[in-house]
């Protein structure tokens, strides 16, 4: 496939296959693979990328009789719009219709994950909520479109392993509280009751546990996926306390997470950064 490197609206031929512009969407296939849209629809080019640095506080207030301002009640960050700008040409009337046809599918997820070739590192979930309509009575188009992030956080694409015995620090910069993929903890003892904690929240498991038990801890923050608990693989979730802290454990840079009784511990975490 030849590929076009753009300044402008002026093409410049490079006749290096291998180009790809520096911020190339990936879209993630079901096989956890991510492809430029480049590799996919031959003639498409990314020219430009906006809409993926600082966001700013959605701010819910009351305003008071008498005072300047208003009373802060509460500060959340809104979804993330993140614009791509892309050019998109055909020889025919016919190949410009079947290569938006497939510009749509490659886009249609409700919530797909995607990065960008500037930053391979980590992901972004989101959806397609607007499109802009290109020029009529050509075949080629410079055009944009909108994804909604409605998680404005991406996130590690490749998790980070931690393991210890009877406890893990989190050594790596994660700033803002982020749920482990993945706790897992093999006992060496009897017990009837495994902790986890980080000192602010604590999730506690009841049941009989033997030595060369192996629990492993799935916390989900995906809408689609549920969180979940396996004892020797098997499926435990009614072992869990009412009162833990299940859904909403969260770890950070600094963070000492133990487990009792004391046994081999591995956590993985994909840290997640605005």
């Amino acid at each position: 496939m030849k590929q076009y490197e753009f300044h402008n609206l002026d093409i410049n031929e490079r006749g290096d296959p291998s180009f790809l512009p520096p911020e190339a969407l990936y879209i993630i296939q079901e096989n956890g693979v991510g492809t430029p849209i480049e590799d996919l629809i031959d003639g498409y080019q990314t020219l430009n990328v906006s809409g993926r640095e600082l966001v700013g506080y959605s701010l819910k207030t009351e305003d008071v009789t008498g005072s300047d301002g208003a009373m802060f009640l509460s500060a959340n960050y809104p979804t993330r719009e993140i614009e791509v700008t892309y050019f998109l040409q055909a020889k025919t009337d016919e190949e410009f219709r079947a290569k938006y046809q497939l510009l749509n599918y490659y886009l249609s997820g409700k919530q797909f994950k995607f990065y960008f070739y500037d930053d391979t590192q980590y992901f972004w979930t989101g959806t397609v909520t607007a499109a802009d309509k290109p020029d009529p009575g050509l075949n080629q188009a410079k055009s944009t479109f909108t994804i909604t992030c409605s998680n404005p956080f991406k996130r590690l694409i490749e998790p980070v392993t931690y393991k210890g015995t009877g406890s893990v620090r989190i050594a790596e910069p994660v700033y803002y509280g982020t749920a482990p993929d993945l706790i897992q903890i093999a006992l060496a003892s009897s017990a009837s009751a495994i902790s986890v904690t980080n000192s602010r929240q604590t999730i506690s498991l009841t049941g009989t546990f033997v030595a060369g038990d192996v629990v492993k801890i799935e916390p989900s923050t995906d809408e689609e996926q549920q969180s979940m608990i396996y004892l020797n693989d098997k499926q435990a979730l009614n072992l869990l306390d009412l009162t833990s802290d299940f859904e909403n454990f969260a770890v950070k840079q600094g963070d000492v997470v133990t487990v009792t009784p004391s046994a081999d511990l591995m956590l993985k975490l994909r840290r997640r950064e605005l």
